[in-house]
């Protein structure tokens, strides 16, 4: 839905906003009045052809400022709010750094304020109108705050009053609406007069008499931090930024499928930037205490410090992408949306020994903290379920890798003995009381493994991370004529995600990540919690056996506080298919 209130405003600067300079070249004057043109009889896309051709930064085009404005403005009327967004951004920071007369640039911080509060940017939106100078706009502005943060919740009102509390129609809006609840606690009372002594201003909804209410398990709407590093200074760690950003589209989209269902989860982001500094900050602020759920931080550096808080607070935080169990050691309230390695570890144990009867292990693991907790984590429950631990070797991906896993499976992998004149071939047997477990996801270390067991001849049930499917240097039939069984946390079902990812293009042009679906999963997940139990679910979430996922398998937090479900799949008939349906009993 298009911002209207304001459509007659942005329409007259069509008229007022001009070049800068009266050296233009022809043809990029030509294009400027046709895409001009265009926009004032609304014919957005073709206003953006003819604009895009001035967009051109050089000395000779005086026509790029109001082009570039346009342009941003045909694709917000358009309906293209992320392109608008992106230009406007880009305009803005091109425009501060450059002398233009103060009315054009004031022009296009309103137009990227309005932007910004359409893509529920309220912040850059705020901070975009504190730059506009005068009372020319004053009463403009005004109305558009009053049109946007209205329809903002009390707690991320109170978020932004903690940088603008010197806005009076934010402060208002805040103060109407702690006024019209039913119970108001006393942290809004003393918020509520802290205004009212500000401004002078008493809102018309505010009670004579405000009760304090008792602590309440179920709520009309749910606050949730999504508490991520959603920028790092290290240039080298764009994709993992990029992976945090994905997480959070995905929470945005499960967060407007609950909204369909009647429930209601304000998500609330903070640039936690992985500075421990910068995330107690952010817990001292006296909003934290209205949040019912943190997801993040993500970093060994700043999860404690939430943690504590959120401890001591009796606020459930999940970390949706560690495998850690250490995370969730005496933490009643802390959660592992994926199974921790301890859980993984069990769930390959289980199955090798209950379906396969293989009890004896050999165990190789890489040279990372992960691979060395899997194996471990591995080695301890083969051990507890009376198995044999054959093999545990720590091998680096080097020139040794293969001669060394070729050793450590020497004993059920050997290479078959050259034939005798007149010798028939007899494919070699595998030991079936044994099977390989592999902590490693290195190239080296996967391929001698694979090339060693191809060189013996002998199938013996290997157990893998799912990450092996993308070496593109391993060959499929390699998976598919063997015994391989791949540790598949994330499965996506291909019967769930198809409106997942319809939703997901809508919303991003983009195609979703693996980490797009565990943000999504993990959201729509702990909100229907919070929804069927209130904010301290703890003790009933523990009673749940299975629960259906929504685009994966599903979740179980029996007795546990990360999830026990760890599909193990593998290749039948060219197929993936999950082997362990047990945990769905």
């Amino acid at each position: 839905m298009r911002f209207t209130l304001f459509l007659s405003i942005i329409a007259s600067l069509l008229f007022i906003f001009s070049p800068v300079s009266s050296f233009a070249q022809v043809d990029y004057q030509s294009f400027y009045q046709k895409g001009k043109t265009d926009l004032a009889n609304k014919n957005y896309s073709k206003a953006r052809q003819n604009l895009i051709m001035v967009m051109q930064e050089n000395p000779q085009n005086g026509f790029f400022f109001p082009a570039s404005y346009l342009y941003s403005m045909a694709s917000y009327k358009g309906g293209d709010l992320a392109t608008a967004y992106t230009k406007i951004s880009e305009l803005l920071a091109k425009a501060k750094n450059t002398t233009l007369p103060s009315n054009q640039y004031q022009e296009m911080l309103y137009l990227g304020a309005v932007i910004a509060f359409e893509k529920d940017k309220s912040l850059q939106a705020m901070n975009w109108l504190k730059e506009i100078k005068g009372s020319k706009m004053r009463t403009s502005i005004q109305h558009l705050k009053q049109t946007f943060l209205s329809k903002k919740s009390i707690a991320e009102l109170k978020l932004l009053y903690q940088k603008f509390s010197k806005d009076r129609v934010l402060s208002e809006t805040l103060a109407d609406k702690i006024a019209k609840q039913d119970q108001t606690s006393e942290e809004n009372k003393k918020l509520l007069k802290d205004i009212e002594f500000a401004y002078g201003y008493t809102s018309p909804y505010q009670k004579k008499e405000s009760i304090t209410p008792a602590k309440t398990l179920k709520k009309k709407e749910y606050n949730v931090a999504v508490m991520f590093p959603f920028r790092l200074k290290n240039e080298n760690s764009a994709r993992e930024v990029q992976s945090f950003l994905d997480v959070y589209e995905g929470m945005k989209v499960a967060q407007e499928d609950l909204k369909n269902e009647g429930i209601t989860i304000n998500l609330l982001p903070f640039d936690t930037e992985n500075d421990a500094n910068n995330v107690r900050r952010m817990t001292a602020l006296s909003a934290m205490k209205n949040i019912d759920m943190f997801f993040g931080p993500l970093y060994p550096t700043t999860f404690p410090i939430v943690s504590d808080f959120a401890q001591e607070n009796e606020i459930n935080m999940v970390n949706p992408l560690s495998y850690t169990p250490e995370l969730i050691e005496g933490k009643k309230n802390t959660y592992l949306f994926e199974p921790s390695y301890h859980t993984q570890a069990k769930a390959v144990a289980n199955y090798s020994f209950d379906s396969l009867n293989a009890d004896k292990a050999y165990i190789i693991y890489g040279t990372s903290r992960k691979d060395s907790i899997l194996a471990h984590a591995y080695r301890k429950i083969v051990e507890e379920k009376g198995g044999k631990v054959m093999a545990f070797e720590k091998i680096s991906a080097n020139g040794y890798t293969f001669n060394k896993v070729r050793r450590v499976l020497s004993p059920i992998a050997k290479k078959p003995r050259r034939l005798k004149e007149g010798e028939t071939f007899k494919k070699p047997e595998g030991d079936t009381t044994a099977h390989i477990f592999i902590a490693s996801s290195k190239l080296a270390v996967a391929g001698s493994v694979i090339s060693v067991l191809k060189t013996s001849m002998v199938d013996i049930p290997l157990f893998i991370d799912k990450s092996w499917l993308k070496l593109e240097q391993i060959d499929m039939n390699d998976f598919m004529n063997r015994s391989v069984f791949f540790i598949y946390t994330d499965y996506i079902s291909p019967l769930k995600n198809k409106e997942f990812i319809k939703k997901y293009i809508n919303k991003t042009n983009l195609l979703p990540s693996d980490y797009s679906y565990v943000g999504y999963e993990s959201l729509y997940f702990f909100g229907k919690t919070m929804y069927k139990y209130g904010v301290h679910f703890e003790s009933q979430l523990q009673k749940e056996h299975f629960r259906d996922g929504k685009v994966m398998i599903g979740q179980n937090y029996y007795g546990s506080n990360d999830n026990q479900l760890v599909p193990l799949l593998r290749f039948v008939n060219n197929r993936l298919e999950i082997v362990n349906h047990f945990y769905q009993d």
